[in-house]
């Protein structure tokens, strides 16, 4: 079987590594550098917005299976252009990819149906915006409706900061469309479950880090951490959460939604019971590292059988023990631009527990370059979480390159005190 992988960064490095490992799979092609981060994998060369390009290469070169990393295209519809033209694929249609699309339908579409979220309202203007959060309790989330490259969430600390907040958003965009949220007490986990289109297959729980300092601190990024499991997850929240997605699941069915793909679902754990605060409709990034990492079933009969309809026969077996994913960055993420410096300590990492996936580097006479934003996700896994936090930051503190940052306390409040 063949596999074109669709993205570039440390989640798509991650899945084309791991569905390489497939005895089922012959060729998995991606683009670079992926390429020349793992010898496994094919390059091939496409702009991931190019939908027609796209469609040449897997004919071409007769793709079994499309896996789509990235929402934007999800978003824009690209599985369902493969699907029409005869490529089964991995990741949502347009209709399933509007859960992360557009936060205003997702909190519609889960109070419609009862299922436990924050409270919220849309805004569509400054005035209103700004006559709406004194409504709440306390100041409320405030998150852009559409994509944001998981940096379109804010938690002003005062009035101030939230009325700069609305009014540097409404200068960008007059009309833009938000939602204020209720700001939920407690502590997020991450839920992914593969879907058929008629039944979810939950995995195991992940946790991931956002804020860019340690003790969350400093402004939300894409991630900057993982682990898996999630031990302070009680056996009773973890019972509900299953409860809601499968909820979720029978209000996608009715609603007509033939979600087949990932669907992530960020909650948080109230002392009321866990409330869901967001979809995402791939992957996460870096939970996906840590998951993925810590699985040892194959995952290309998996991914397949969402992309067909039937997961009835499939299971999913992790490996005992936990996973850690520790992001190496760039020094101006998330803000900023970084100028191209060489990456070096790479081949330095030889223990088979772990693995480094490039999210984003550059291949350039024989070297890796750090290129700017998230550049490499250690990921270690171990008997203990301890053991799999030490493995993690033993190895990254072997590779060196210039204004590198990271957190250090990945995994310290994943475990109950």
């Amino acid at each position: 079987m063949k596999v074109l992988v669709i993205g570039n960064g440390g989640r798509e490095h991650a899945l084309a590594w791991k569905i390489s490992l497939s005895e089922k799979v012959t060729e998995v092609y991606v683009q670079a550098p992926l390429f020349h981060a793992e010898e496994s994998l094919r390059e091939v060369h496409f702009n991931a917005d190019d939908h027609k390009q796209i469609l040449d290469i897997c004919r071409q070169h007769k793709i079994d299976l499309v896996v789509v990393g990235p929402e934007r295209q999800l978003v824009e519809g690209i599985a369902d252009m493969l699907r029409e033209n005869g490529f089964p694929t991995f990741g949502p249609g347009r209709r399933g990819a509007v859960f992360e699309g557009s936060k205003s339908f997702t909190k519609e579409f889960l109070t419609r149906n009862n299922i436990p979220t924050a409270f919220g309202v849309s805004c569509t203007s400054m005035k209103e915006a700004l006559t709406s959060y004194p409504q709440f309790e306390n100041l409320p989330v405030v998150k852009i409706d559409s994509l944001a490259g998981g940096k379109g969430v804010f938690l002003p600390d005062s009035v101030t900061e939230m009325e700069r907040t609305l009014r540097s958003i409404y200068s960008d965009d007059p009309h833009a469309l938000l939602v204020l949220e209720e700001r939920l007490a407690g502590w997020e986990v991450s839920i992914f479950a593969l879907s058929d289109g008629k039944k979810f297959m939950i995995m195991p729980e992940s946790q991931d880090y956002k804020r860019i300092f340690d003790n969350d601190k400093g402004p939300n990024t894409g991630g900057m951490g993982a682990v898996t499991p999630v031990s302070r997850l009680s056996t009773q929240s973890r019972t509900e959460i299953e409860e809601i997605m499968h909820r979720v699941r029978t209000a996608m069915t009715n609603e007509g939604i033939d979600y087949r793909g990932l669907l992530y679902a960020g909650f948080m754990v109230t002392p009321k019971g866990p409330k869901i605060l967001e979809f995402n409709c791939r992957f996460g990034d870096p939970e996906t590292q840590a998951l993925l990492f810590n699985t040892e079933s194959d995952i290309f009969p998996l991914l397949m059988a969402c992309a067909e309809g039937n997961l009835d026969e499939l299971e999913l077996k992790q490996y005992e023990g936990h996973c850690v994913t520790v992001v190496l960055a760039s020094s101006g993420y998330p803000q900023g631009r970084s100028e191209p410096v060489i990456v070096n300590g790479l081949n330095k990492i030889t223990d088979e527990q772990v693995k480094v996936f490039h999210a984003g580097t550059q291949f350039i006479n024989g070297h890796f370059y750090a290129t700017g934003g998230r550049i490499l996700n250690v990921t270690a896994r171990g008997s203990s979480l301890e053991e799999a936090r030490q493995l993690a930051y033993n190895a990254a503190s072997l590779i060196k390159f210039k204004g590198m940052k990271f957190r250090t306390d990945i995994g310290l409040n994943s475990t109950n005190q």
